[in-house]
């Protein structure tokens, strides 16, 4: 294994998606709750999403993001987890649908080695409310991809943890693809399932 990717929304946050996390703090419950069904009913598309809940963030800094994140449901073991897995060279990434700057948070909480993501205007640390680029499934598979071909990793040498449908053009790809707390055509998808409270039980299920 010499690359390992993990989805961000269910997987390394539990019980919750960063969206929903962050609507109950700008007080838009009801909504995003509303958008996050449809989309995994796949009845919404991940760019009408972002930019329907992007006008909520107006005036809202990156630094008062992180603030809230503090007190963001993880799954337990992700800053070991990562820690191993960079003590044994292998890099780790957050591929996500969701807005970059959340990933942005966790990545710089834990240590990964990059992410993707949804973009959002932002200006001198500021959200602006509105899209500037949309992440697709398709879009993460191509972003670890890139990042693997950047460093000579074939993509047999790469394993994925993910929860929902936003992982399966990634499932495909990989040559590793770990349902974690998933749905039912998450597990499908996978190479291996596991109901977990902590990201550590995921090493074993790595090849070596």
């Amino acid at each position: 294994m010499r690359l390992v990717s993990f989805d961000m929304d269910g997987t390394l946050i539990r019980g919750t998606s960063a969206a929903t996390f962050m609507a109950a703090r700008l007080d838009h419950v009801a909504e995003a709750a509303e958008l996050e069904r449809l989309y995994e009913l796949g009845q919404l598309t991940a760019p009408v999403f972002a930019e329907t809940i992007a006008q909520r963030f107006v005036g809202l800094s990156i630094a008062e993001v992180e603030r809230h994140f503090e007190e963001l449901p993880l799954i337990g073991g992700v800053g070991e987890t990562v820690a191993r897995l960079k003590q044994r060279g292998i890099p780790c990434v957050i591929s996500t649908v969701s807005y970059g700057f959340y990933a942005g948070v966790l990545m710089r909480r834990f240590g990964f080695d990059a992410h993707c993501g949804s973009v959002m205007h932002e200006l001198d640390g500021v959200l602006q409310g509105r899209m500037h680029a949309y992440c697709t499934p398709d879009d993460k598979k191509c972003f670890v991809e890139n990042f693997a071909a950047a460093r000579d990793i074939a993509m047999a040498d790469v394993a994925h943890i993910g929860d929902s449908i936003s992982d399966l053009p990634l499932f495909t790809a990989v040559g590793t693809a770990i349902a974690l707390n998933a749905t039912p055509a998450a597990r499908a998808a996978a190479h291996h399932a596991i109901d977990t409270d902590d990201l550590l039980d995921v090493l074993k299920l790595l090849p070596t």
